[in-house]
């Protein structure tokens, strides 16, 4: 008996690990947020949208590949009413992911408009928030529900006296649009805050990791260029669940680094900790990196030339550049704005104390 290739146990696999890294993040995130400032924020609530609709749209995928996806048309297993089947849970899969998507990247908007951005960039976040939300939410959502009734015509061809609107070339609109939108949105949140970052003088070791950041939002860039390609030439095509498997894993990838991206600034003492833990003393100190471990679930003390800030009153300031830069290294003016990054050495020899420091305006 013939043998037909299936790829559903790899789309299960990606689908199984991509879920418990989004969780695994999401829920660390949370639980960091929590226990330094015992509320959430706006960032903070979309994740807690975004992690569920991604985890069910994960599941569905895996649904998919259980029921046929990633099987030839001439595979025995795959009747009329599998492939129905399979392709029912790849329709619902993909709408949950976009929905997943939205809110991540939701997620990132509120997170960067508490930086410290100039007013351009800020009016700039505010209008990708509305790119986002009509194109990747609105547009989408008339495309998922309302394009073809009956709406199972989306997934079943054996359905008689229907009719879908726009056909394929508007599902390819929309696929072109929702890429667009990632790539350009991908690149805005990556590049703005490293332009930032020229503006102050830090270690190598600090610029490094908060560079290092928001450049992971750049990996799913690819993902989404891919998906697109790989959507397209499977979509209508022979052994179309065969070939679909392939933009499945690479779209429950992609959602997943957003997800993770969403969650990596907050947490990036965290990793700061863990880096000072692991690597070598030599190497840490050539970076240029302290030897203070962040404070991740305390808020530190800020320091400016007006006045002493406690604990107690940057307890709502967690989610500003102060939550993602190292406090040995800035000073504040009095409007609380990073002005000077510092670092100070105090040496005592023979009685005579020396005092080192270097800083930029």
């Amino acid at each position: 008996m013939e043998e037909f290739p299936n790829r559903g146990p790899t789309t299960i696999a990606v689908c199984i690990i991509t879920t418990v890294l989004s969780i695994v993040f999401g829920v660390w995130r949370l639980i960091v947020r929590w226990r330094t400032n015992r509320k959430f924020a706006w960032s903070d609530y979309w994740i807690m949208v975004a992690l569920p609709l991604a985890t069910v749209g994960h599941m569905l995928a895996l649904l998919g590949a259980v029921d046929g996806e990633g099987r030839l048309d001439r595979d025995p297993f795959l009747n009329p009413d599998q492939v129905a089947l399979a392709k029912k849970w790849m329709f619902f899969h993909r709408c949950f992911n976009l929905y997943a998507m939205l809110f991540a990247k939701l997620s990132i908007c509120c997170y960067v408009l508490t930086l410290n951005f100039s007013k351009t960039y800020r009016i700039t976040i505010w209008i990708s928030m509305g790119i986002i939300i009509v194109n990747l939410g609105l547009l989408p959502g008339v495309g998922h529900w309302a394009q073809c009734h009956p709406l199972h015509m989306r997934w079943d061809s054996r359905v008689k006296g229907g009719k879908c609107f726009g056909g394929n070339q508007f599902k390819f609109a929309l696929g072109y649009i929702q890429t667009v939108t990632n790539v350009v949105t991908d690149v805005l949140y990556a590049a703005a805050p490293i332009l930032y970052l020229r503006r102050v003088q830090l270690s190598r070791y600090t610029r490094v990791g908060v560079q290092g950041v928001f450049l992971c939002s750049l990996l799913g860039t690819g993902v989404s260029v891919g998906k697109l390609i790989e959507f397209r030439r499977s979509y209508g095509n022979k052994d179309e669940l065969y070939k679909a498997s392939t933009s499945t894993m690479l779209n429950v990838a992609e959602n997943s680094i957003a997800i993770i991206v969403a969650c990596l600034p907050p947490l990036r003492r965290t990793f700061d900790d863990l880096f000072k833990a692991i690597l070598p003393e030599s190497f840490l100190t050539k970076m240029g990196a302290t030897h203070t471990r962040s404070r991740t679930h305390e808020l530190p003390q800020y320091y400016n030339k007006s006045r002493t800030k406690q604990v107690g009153e940057d307890a709502e300031d967690d989610e500003s550049e102060r939550a993602i830069l190292p406090t040995e290294e800035y000073i504040e003016d009095g409007r609380g704005k990073i002005i000077r990054t510092t670092k100070v050495v105090i040496t005592n020899e023979a009685n005579n104390f020396s005092l080192n420091g270097k800083g930029v305006q």
